[in-house]
């Protein structure tokens, strides 16, 4: 994507991260995990990539339907901003075309992780 360094209209926020790419943030939702985890630990596993600046994380009960009526619980996780970095932009493509990332939070175990759908 290309600007005109003419265009003067819209430089009153001159953050060099703040494009307007890192500005639309893709939430995530992460749809099954132990009842264990808490909004402490996501926030810590997920920051470590450096995707954003993470707003909040919100762990949600839910039932799943099966045999067994297992609890589980539901993160959602919401970014103020992504970040201008190789891995975030990688990531953030990902989701965006409607594929899922894995996050690995404790070797061999990890998290299938979406897109938020709105």
């Amino acid at each position: 994507m290309t600007h005109d360094n003419n265009d003067n209209d819209d430089n009153d926020n001159n953050d060099n991260d703040n494009n307007d790419d890192s500005k639309k943030c893709p939430d995530l939702c992460i749809p099954r995990v132990h009842l264990s985890v808490t909004k402490e630990l996501v926030f810590e596993i997920i920051n470590k990539y450096s995707f954003g600046c993470i707003e909040k994380v919100d762990v949600i009960k839910k039932k799943v339907s099966n045999k067994k009526n297992d609890l589980s619980n539901m993160v959602f996780i919401y970014f103020n901003k992504w970040y201008d970095n190789d891995m975030a932009k990688s990531v953030k493509k990902r989701l965006e075309s409607g594929k899922d990332i894995k996050i690995i939070y404790d070797d061999p175990w990890y998290w299938k992780i979406s897109a938020m759908k709105v």
